[in-house]
């Protein structure tokens, strides 16, 4: 079960932030493709010497296979093959809805579907929020 399902389970969130002092005014979930996530996810590769990380697509490195650092072999690790992560979002999806109710339920909630690298998404989430980067 996800961090967040787990987090909710007991109590409505509204009434959690109620005993910590706290209140939810708004709840933005963020959505992004299925098949976005399978290219993301199952693109890393992490140097087996030095942990540095890298994606085949977004950032790889200078030599196939071959960490920039260190010159460590890059593995794909066991959870990031797309059926592993298929299944990971199955369960995700299954678990969050709850969750997504319950918030739905007590605050102004949004569900923004966001695509591209994560500058891209960054910047319109800050631009949906009425935030502008100077």
């Amino acid at each position: 079960m996800g961090f967040l399902a787990q987090l909710l389970r007991p109590m409505p969130c509204h009434k959690m932030l109620g005993k910590m002092g706290g209140s939810l005014e708004h709840a933005v979930s963020l959505s992004v493709p299925n098949d976005e996530l399978l290219k993301r996810l199952s693109g890393r590769r992490t140097c087996r010497d030095c942990g540095a990380m890298y994606h085949v697509i977004f950032d790889p490195p200078t030599n196939a296979g071959l960490c920039n650092k260190c010159n460590g072999e890059l593995y794909q690790r066991d959870d990031d093959y797309e059926d592993i992560i298929s299944s990971r979002l199955e369960v995700y999806e299954a678990q969050t809805l709850r969750c997504s109710t319950t918030i739905a339920v007590t605050a102004c909630f949004s569900r923004w579907t966001v695509s591209g690298g994560a500058t891209t998404c960054w910047r319109a989430f800050l631009s949906r929020v009425g935030i502008s980067k100077s």
